[in-house]
């Protein structure tokens, strides 16, 4: 039964359902004008403060502790991200409105984002995994939080060097295909 749960309340559905109302939302908004633009940039910029939390919530469904449940939620927040902000954007319209710099705050922010999450959720991972490191943390839980807060950093480099080869590969890829 918590594989059931895990799998209905996991990851790949709270992104679905996140898709589907950004679409939804973008269906209803693409005039590429006035309050439709305005309406866009504010959602695209709420994206990674959106999406991060509630996916990564998940990690609370009974059973969802484990490194396969780690390894989708930051595959599936990563590339849900930048599919949902390059649907986004593309509401804005022709000519220049920021599109660039709307996409590169979304990888920053979503990767910074990503970033504390993994650290935070792989610690209680290790934490259920690993009973002697749970019974370590909560002795030292001071110098635990400090190490998990700083093990954010070569995620973040690690996500963020990941994700730029990959927009850069499929942009490249793409454009190749059109011409």
């Amino acid at each position: 039964m918590k594989r059931l749960m895990t799998y209905c309340i996991g990851p790949e559905t709270v992104v679905l359902c996140l898709a589907v109302a950004t679409y939804w939302i973008c269906a209803r908004h693409n005039s590429g004008q006035g309050r439709d633009v305005d309406l866009l940039e504010k959602l695209v910029m709420a994206l990674p403060f959106v999406i991060v939390p509630i996916v990564f919530a998940t990690v609370f469904v009974p059973g969802a502790r484990n490194g396969w449940w780690l390894g989708r939620a930051v595959g599936v927040t990563m590339v849900g991200m930048l599919v949902l902000a390059g649907r986004l954007i593309s509401g804005f319209g022709m000519g220049a409105k920021g599109q660039d710099v709307a996409f590169m705050m979304v990888m920053i922010f979503g990767t910074i984002g990503v970033s504390l999450a993994t650290a935070i959720t792989g610690a209680m991972v290790l934490a259920e995994v690993r009973p002697g490191f749970a019974e370590w943390f909560r002795a030292r839980w001071l110098l635990g939080s400090l190490l998990t807060f700083l093990a954010a950093v070569p995620i973040a480099a690690t996500l963020g060097i990941i994700a730029t080869v990959g927009v850069v590969i499929y942009a490249g890829v793409s454009a190749g295909i059109k011409r």
